[in-house]
């Protein structure tokens, strides 16, 4: 499921959403790693995935039990860094360490 497409300060778009399962971005297939997972995708003018970032864990990400299910959404800040947000029911990894909790809600930002 699409929840965004932005434009990065590179100028290639970047999309962010969940997957499920098992999926394919152009560079090779990738499993989610619990029922369902975020991705980020930058890619080029052509529309060729130049980087691709999974998050997940064993839960649901984004809670989609939660009261405002979903709660996802993209931004690239006025450094270029890109923002999510999304809500989370179980432990999620993030590159920098695993957040834990249910019912959460979290804000991330990764450098271009």
């Amino acid at each position: 499921m699409l929840y965004s497409i932005e434009v990065a300060a590179s100028g290639n778009p970047v999309v962010f959403g969940r997957f499920n399962g098992t999926t394919n971005f152009g560079c090779g297939p990738i499993a989610s790693a619990g029922q369902n997972d975020l991705f980020l995708v930058e890619l080029d003018s052509a529309g060729a995935p130049l980087s691709v970032r999974t998050f997940g864990g064993t839960g649901s990400q984004p809670n989609t039990t939660a009261p405002l299910p979903e709660g996802a959404g993209l931004a690239v800040g006025d450094n270029g860094n890109l923002f999510i947000t999304s809500t989370t029911n179980g432990p999620i990894k993030l590159g920098g360490g695993v957040l834990t909790g249910t019912n959460g809600f979290f804000v991330a930002s990764f450098s271009p």
